[in-house]
């Protein structure tokens, strides 16, 4: 295979972000929303997931990779994410694995 046709065959990540419908159930309400996913290479999952920081990686990974508002032009700080509901933030992790190609759980 060509260089060539493996971009034309998808094996290189596209930079558009990803609409993906969740739900988020917070004790007796259900909220159903749009979030937008930025999909993640080889190269970035490996960087953000490496090193030695003192930061949370789950945080890190929903800041960079979910994105709230029309068409995904709010980005979630670091700083928020780490402050999230452990409950919306299983729901940001679902939706991220989904769009880089995880199965979900069933």
């Amino acid at each position: 295979m060509k260089l060539a046709e493996l971009k034309a065959k998808g094996g290189f990540v596209p930079s558009e972000l990803v609409a993906k419908d969740v739900t988020w159930k917070r004790g007796d309400e259900e909220l159903a929303f749009t979030i937008y996913v930025k999909r993640q290479s080889f190269g970035a999952m490996e960087k953000l997931f490496s090193g030695d920081s003192d930061q949370s990686k789950s945080a890190k990974f929903i800041s960079e990779c979910i994105f709230l508002g029309e068409n995904g032009k709010e980005r979630i700080s670091y700083e928020d994410a780490y402050q999230l509901d452990p409950g919306l933030a299983a729901v940001f992790a679902q939706a991220v694995n989904e769009v880089n190609g995880a199965k979900p759980k069933n």
